[in-house]
Protein backbone atom coordinates (compact mmCIF):
# COMPACT_ATOMS: atom_id res chain seq x y z
CA UNK A 1 0.00 0.00 0.00
CA UNK A 2 1.09 3.61 -0.93
CA UNK A 3 -0.03 6.84 0.91
CA UNK A 4 1.14 10.47 0.61
CA UNK A 5 1.30 12.39 3.14
CA UNK A 6 1.22 16.01 2.27
CA UNK A 7 3.72 17.89 4.75
CA UNK A 8 3.58 21.66 3.70
CA UNK A 9 -0.45 21.87 4.74
CA UNK A 10 0.51 21.13 8.30
CA UNK A 11 1.87 24.99 8.37
CA UNK A 12 -1.12 26.32 6.38
CA UNK A 13 -3.66 24.27 8.08
CA UNK A 14 -2.77 22.62 11.31
CA UNK A 15 -3.47 19.37 9.42
CA UNK A 16 -1.99 17.03 7.30
CA UNK A 17 -4.32 15.23 4.11
CA UNK A 18 -3.04 11.56 3.53
CA UNK A 19 -3.70 10.37 -0.18
CA UNK A 20 -3.77 6.77 -0.92
CA UNK A 21 -2.71 5.29 -3.88
CA UNK A 22 -5.81 6.40 -6.21
CA UNK A 23 -5.41 10.05 -4.79
CA UNK A 24 -8.04 9.83 -2.28
CA UNK A 25 -8.24 11.51 0.88
CA UNK A 26 -7.94 8.73 3.23
CA UNK A 27 -6.29 9.71 6.40
CA UNK A 28 -5.85 13.43 8.46
CA UNK A 29 -3.35 13.82 11.20
CA UNK A 30 -4.02 16.97 13.04
CA UNK A 31 -3.07 18.43 16.70
CA UNK A 32 0.91 18.99 16.66
CA UNK A 33 3.74 17.71 19.48
CA UNK A 34 5.64 20.64 20.10
CA UNK A 35 5.34 20.59 24.21
CA UNK A 36 5.22 17.79 25.97
CA UNK A 37 1.35 17.76 26.91
CA UNK A 38 0.34 17.92 22.86
CA UNK A 39 -0.95 14.81 20.81
CA UNK A 40 -0.53 14.07 17.45
CA UNK A 41 -4.34 12.32 16.41
CA UNK A 42 -4.82 9.99 13.20
CA UNK A 43 -8.61 10.45 11.67
CA UNK A 44 -10.27 8.97 8.83
CA UNK A 45 -12.10 10.82 6.34
CA UNK A 46 -15.32 10.84 7.99
CA UNK A 47 -13.24 12.31 11.17
CA UNK A 48 -13.42 9.31 13.26
CA UNK A 49 -10.47 8.88 15.27
CA UNK A 50 -7.97 6.15 14.36
CA UNK A 51 -5.32 6.63 16.70
CA UNK A 52 -2.74 9.50 18.96
CA UNK A 53 0.64 9.74 19.29
CA UNK A 54 1.94 11.33 22.55
CA UNK A 55 4.96 11.90 24.59
CA UNK A 56 4.98 9.87 27.15
CA UNK A 57 6.31 11.00 31.14
CA UNK A 58 8.59 7.86 31.39
CA UNK A 59 11.93 8.01 30.89
CA UNK A 60 14.65 5.15 31.45
CA UNK A 61 18.32 4.68 31.66
CA UNK A 62 19.67 3.52 28.08
CA UNK A 63 16.39 4.71 26.50
CA UNK A 64 14.68 8.04 26.07
CA UNK A 65 12.14 9.67 24.93
CA UNK A 66 9.01 6.97 25.25
CA UNK A 67 6.28 7.90 22.76
CA UNK A 68 2.70 6.41 23.37
CA UNK A 69 0.57 5.07 20.69
CA UNK A 70 -2.71 4.61 21.07
CA UNK A 71 -4.74 2.74 18.16
CA UNK A 72 -8.46 2.35 18.63
CA UNK A 73 -9.41 -0.85 19.71
CA UNK A 74 -5.71 -1.91 20.83
CA UNK A 75 -3.67 -1.58 23.38
CA UNK A 76 -1.26 0.68 23.69
CA UNK A 77 2.19 0.68 22.41
CA UNK A 78 5.31 2.57 22.40
CA UNK A 79 8.03 4.16 20.15
CA UNK A 80 11.80 4.75 22.24
CA UNK A 81 13.89 6.58 21.02
CA UNK A 82 17.39 5.18 21.02
CA UNK A 83 20.54 7.19 22.28
CA UNK A 84 23.37 5.97 19.51
CA UNK A 85 25.81 7.70 17.74
CA UNK A 86 25.40 6.17 14.29
CA UNK A 87 21.83 8.21 14.02
CA UNK A 88 18.73 7.95 14.69
CA UNK A 89 17.10 5.05 16.17
CA UNK A 90 13.34 4.25 17.27
CA UNK A 91 11.77 0.81 18.16
CA UNK A 92 7.88 0.01 18.34
CA UNK A 93 7.38 -2.45 20.69
CA UNK A 94 4.07 -4.05 19.74
CA UNK A 95 5.26 -4.97 16.38
CA UNK A 96 8.77 -5.12 16.81
CA UNK A 97 10.41 -3.00 14.50
CA UNK A 98 13.42 -0.83 14.53
CA UNK A 99 13.02 2.69 12.32
CA UNK A 100 15.79 4.02 10.81
CA UNK A 101 15.97 8.06 10.04
CA UNK A 102 18.77 8.71 8.04
CA UNK A 103 18.07 12.78 8.91
CA UNK A 104 17.16 12.89 5.14
CA UNK A 105 13.86 12.40 5.53
CA UNK A 106 13.67 8.81 4.53
CA UNK A 107 12.91 6.16 7.25
CA UNK A 108 13.16 2.36 7.23
CA UNK A 109 10.94 0.36 9.51
CA UNK A 110 12.41 -3.35 9.71
CA UNK A 111 11.43 -6.83 11.46
CA UNK A 112 14.83 -8.13 11.79
CA UNK A 113 16.60 -7.93 8.35
CA UNK A 114 13.35 -7.87 6.74
CA UNK A 115 12.04 -4.03 5.85
CA UNK A 116 8.33 -3.88 6.42
CA UNK A 117 7.60 -0.37 5.20
CA UNK A 118 9.77 2.64 3.68
CA UNK A 119 9.11 6.14 4.03
CA UNK A 120 10.69 8.68 1.74
CA UNK A 121 10.49 12.80 1.69
CA UNK A 122 10.59 14.10 -1.85
CA UNK A 123 9.38 17.33 -4.01
CA UNK A 124 6.51 16.51 -6.16
CA UNK A 125 3.61 18.52 -7.55
CA UNK A 126 1.93 18.66 -4.32
CA UNK A 127 4.69 20.85 -2.53
CA UNK A 128 6.75 18.32 -0.32
CA UNK A 129 5.23 15.08 0.68
CA UNK A 130 6.60 11.70 2.60
CA UNK A 131 5.80 8.62 0.59
CA UNK A 132 4.89 6.19 2.75
CA UNK A 133 5.15 2.40 1.60
CA UNK A 134 3.40 -0.26 3.60
CA UNK A 135 3.24 -4.27 3.44
CA UNK A 136 0.88 -4.43 5.95
CA UNK A 137 -2.28 -2.68 6.42
CA UNK A 138 -2.40 -3.81 9.95
CA UNK A 139 0.69 -1.25 10.69
CA UNK A 140 -0.86 1.29 8.17
CA UNK A 141 -1.49 3.65 11.55
CA UNK A 142 1.26 3.17 13.44
CA UNK A 143 3.50 4.07 10.50
CA UNK A 144 2.21 7.19 9.60
CA UNK A 145 1.89 8.24 13.22
CA UNK A 146 5.67 6.98 13.54
CA UNK A 147 6.16 9.28 10.10
CA UNK A 148 4.84 12.23 10.99
CA UNK A 149 6.57 12.35 14.19
CA UNK A 150 10.23 12.10 12.31
CA UNK A 151 8.83 14.14 9.28
CA UNK A 152 7.58 17.01 12.14
CA UNK A 153 11.53 16.76 13.37
CA UNK A 154 12.85 16.88 9.78
CA UNK A 155 10.66 19.10 8.06
CA UNK A 156 10.46 22.37 9.76
CA UNK A 157 9.31 25.48 7.69
CA UNK A 158 12.08 28.92 8.35
CA UNK A 159 9.96 31.50 9.80
CA UNK A 160 11.60 34.84 9.26
CA UNK A 161 10.58 37.62 12.28
CA UNK A 162 8.66 40.40 10.13
CA UNK A 163 9.63 44.23 10.76
CA UNK A 164 7.57 47.11 9.34
CA UNK A 165 10.10 50.29 8.30
CA UNK A 166 11.94 51.66 10.67
CA UNK A 167 11.36 48.97 13.55
CA UNK A 168 14.71 48.11 13.10
CA UNK A 169 17.33 49.49 15.08
CA UNK A 170 21.16 48.56 14.97
CA UNK A 171 22.98 49.56 18.46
Amino acid sequence: MKYLMLLHQRHLLGQMAIYDQADQLTFILAGSIHQPSHTLFLYDVNRHELGRLFLSAKKSGKLLDHFIIQIVGQSPTTLKKAKLNLGHAFYLDKQRYWVWDNSCGCYTFKKLLKIEAQVNQQMTAKGLVAECQIKHSADVPYVLLVAALLSEWNYNELKLPKFKRGDLQVD
